[in-house]
């Protein structure tokens, strides 16, 4: 008879399925060891299923994370890629834990090992890594698609943003442990005639500080509302805390924000220096996000939204995924 199909296997489009990838219930993922080989055991079986239940043979996998090594060249695979996107060593809750960075770095590299096309979302991610896969190395940045962000002509402002003052700075994302919103609390009491606007959800866990009148935190937001909140702002704000994991990364809300014909501005922390190189003053990064502020303001009033968003012209998530395509397929 026709195999089963695991639990949670849905279609999600032509020709794109989703399997939940479960663990064991009341542990982490991927701590302690033994924790994390059971919890792969666990998924794999689900996974080879799925792959059988689709006839789906010999595929390319891409991996994301560093602790899948035990699946590597273990699903029937013909190329094993891995795409790194983190220096998954400077997550803050790891910050001063030696083991733990230890037992990290130790799976990651047993990844490498493995790993046929290595993909690194920035140069930084490749130094250290690259030397250490057999097979060739590209970095992939991150991508945008526009469509999805243009809020169209004539979009009237949001309720949610009326009576707060003009000019308007807007952060979207999750609020945690690596956003300063202190420092946008000290930036909007500097500024009293800006406005302010915070849309994302809170980390469960981490508590905002007193923030002043002219600041408001919308909470979960619907993607569909979002065009219209950044249709509504000035300068989207990248107030991130200096830490190991701001140094190899490159935050996509930059493109987000530009997506949306945003001027951005940002504290420097470390690798932020390199974040403006190719968007040039549409991007501001200074020591301090007052500065940085007042610098994405000039660049918002001296240039149109739709010469932002030009700027990422070829920076579509197919054209992404077309350059990591013809890499593996070179590899073979």
């Amino acid at each position: 008879g026709r195999l089963a199909s695991p639990p949670g296997l849905r279609d999600v489009a032509r020709g794109l399925h989703a399997l939940p990838i479960p663990k064991l219930p009341l542990l982490p993922r991927t701590w302690p060891d033994a924790v994390r080989r059971a919890n792969l055991a666990i998924g794999r079986r689900l996974v080879l299923r799925a792959l059988a239940r689709l006839g789906l043979d010999r595929p390319i996998a891409v991996y994301y994370g560093w602790y899948w090594a035990e699946w590597m060249r273990r699903l029937g695979e013909r190329v094993a890629v891995y795409e790194c996107i983190d220096e998954h060593r400077g997550y803050p809750h790891l910050a001063g834990r030696r083991r733990r960075i230890d037992y990290v770095w130790r799976h990651e590299r047993a990844m490498l090992a493995r790993t046929d096309v290595y993909a690194a979302l920035t140069p930084k991610l490749l130094e250290e890594r690259a030397p250490l896969v057999r097979g060739p190395n590209i970095v992939l940045p991150n991508a945008i698609d526009l469509g999805p962000y243009d809020a169209g002509p004539g979009t009237p402002e949001p309720a949610a943003l009326a009576g707060l003052a003009r000019p308007r700075a807007l952060f979207l994302g999750v609020l945690k442990g690596t956003i300063d919103v202190a420092g946008i609390a000290r930036l909007a009491t500097s500024r009293p005639d800006a406005g302010f606007v915070l849309v994302g959800i809170r980390q469960e866990g981490f508590e905002l500080p007193p923030l002043p009148a002219n600041v408001r935190w919308l909470g979960p937001t619907p993607a569909a509302e979002i065009p219209a909140i950044m249709a509504h702002v000035d300068v989207g704000l990248l107030p991130f805390l200096p830490g190991a994991f701001t140094e190899a990364f490159f935050p996509i809300k930059i493109l987000e924000y530009l997506a949306g014909g945003l001027a951005v501005a940002g504290n420097r922390v470390p690798g932020a220096e390199a974040w403006p190189a190719e968007f040039g003053t549409a991007v501001s990064i200074e020591p301090d996000l007052s500065a940085a502020f007042d610098r994405a303001l000039g660049e918002s009033r001296a240039r149109g939204r739709d010469e932002r968003r030009a700027l990422l012209a070829g920076r579509s998530w197919a054209a992404r995924a077309r350059s990591l395509l013809e890499t593996v397929l070179a590899a073979e």
